[in-house]
């Protein structure tokens, strides 16, 4: 506490410049830099406890962005090159927090919502441009805003692994949530500028952030996002006639709603889950449908497989058996009509699988499939060929 308030009171002792420390708004600057500055002096004795130091070190960082001078702004950014040195009060933290604090000063240079550039779209639409020239006119912010919202995340992320090098787990975690929020937002502009694929990636990277940050809901809910990204840049592939490209973003939607599912799941979920699971089926039976728009048919087989799979995955069983009908694997098929309780649809299966089985001179295993379909006759045929081509 005694030094705590030296540093507020009296600087480093006398060894620091009284205006670096009390200069502009001290009653707001001055208790944050004293935390800091002990969390440095921590940081540095091998990750001592912080327990004991006055302040929170999260909120420390984030008054003393919003209340560094613009020089100081300015110093904080550039020192972020390599070979730039660290001027003013920032030299006195730790790396980890000039590193968090500076990517809290970029992400504060975006003023702008992302609202405020689909409604500049929207106005210039109504007023006669077409989509093409309304997103021209707001080109130049768009790009300046990426760009800073861009080197924020990185910032954020590199004050992560700085923190995690000196132990602070909590921060490192705070870091993190930080990173997946300016992706997000970072996203949130790509997409109402029809960036749709690189909004899709920013979404991803975001859910990838709260994942890492223990934010399960929050990452299901931001791989939806990306999946609804990668659907509407299919769906701008399909109008083009681009029926190969759609399929592939269509399966990237599908993958991401997966990973959407799985971190509802963590959160304890069901409902959303299974529901994340069932578009994630929907998203896959497109990709099937626009390869063979493609003439692909072998990677039209592998998504309605991929489909049928997510479909029992959603406990839709009757649409999973259609998924695996469609993918040329007719007992899968039968599996699941008996699990939707459609008997007969069960037994034509089961028996289309023992003939094609038949045909392929695997013997052994068209007998169990026509005994699951009831044709007795049939699987002692099957039976008694198998036995003779084993002597």
């Amino acid at each position: 506490m005694e030094a705590y308030e030296a540093i507020i009171h009296m600087g480093m002792r006398g060894t620091v410049n009284d205006s670096v420390f009390h200069g502009g708004t001290k009653a707001e600057r001055l208790p944050a830099i004293a935390t800091l500055v002990l969390c440095k002096r921590a940081d540095e004795q091998g990750g001592a406890s912080t327990e004991h130091i006055p302040g929170n070190r999260d909120r420390a960082l984030t008054t003393l962005a919003a209340h560094l001078w613009p020089t100081e702004m300015a110093q904080l950014v550039q020192s972020l090159e390599p070979g730039v040195e660290v001027q003013g009060v920032c030299q006195y933290l730790a790396q980890a927090d000039r590193l968090c604090l500076a990517a809290h000063v970029l992400r504060a240079q975006d003023h702008t919502d992302h609202d405020d550039i689909s409604d500049a779209i929207a106005r210039a639409v109504a007023a006669g441009s077409t989509r093409a020239e309304a997103l021209a006119r707001v080109e130049s912010k768009h790009r300046e805003l990426t760009d800073v919202l861009t080197r924020a995340a990185e910032t954020y992320k590199k004050a992560t692994q700085a923190y995690m090098a000196v132990g602070r787990a909590e921060q490192a975690i705070t870091t993190t949530r930080s990173a997946g929020d300016t992706h997000v937002v970072l996203a949130k502009i790509l997409r109402s500028m029809d960036r749709y694929e690189r909004a899709a990636r920013a979404f991803e990277a975001g859910a990838a952030a709260y994942t890492d940050a223990g934010h399960s809901t929050e990452a299901a809910e931001t791989d939806r996002d990306a999946a609804n990204a990668y659907t509407a840049l299919a769906e701008v592939y399909e109008r083009g006639g681009l029926h190969k490209r759609a399929a592939d973003a269509y399966e990237l939607a599908a993958d991401a709603y997966w990973r959407a599912a799985k971190s509802y799941t963590q959160a304890q979920q069901p409902d959303q889950a299974r529901k994340a699971y069932e578009m994630a089926a929907d998203a896959y039976w497109k990709a099937a449908e626009s390869y063979t728009q493609a003439q692909q048919p072998d990677q039209a087989r592998k998504a309605y497989e991929l489909a049928a799979d997510t479909e029992m995955r959603a406990e839709r069983y009757a649409l999973g058996a259609n998924a695996y009908m469609a993918a040329g694997l007719p007992w899968q098929a039968g599996d699941a009509y008996k699990l939707a309780g459609f008997h007969e649809q069960a037994v034509d299966a089961y028996e289309l699988a023992a003939d094609t089985d038949m045909q392929a001179h695997r013997y052994a295993r068209a007998g169990d499939f026509y005994m699951l379909a009831g044709l007795r006759a049939q699987a002692v045929d099957a039976y008694q060929r198998a036995a003779k081509a084993d002597r």
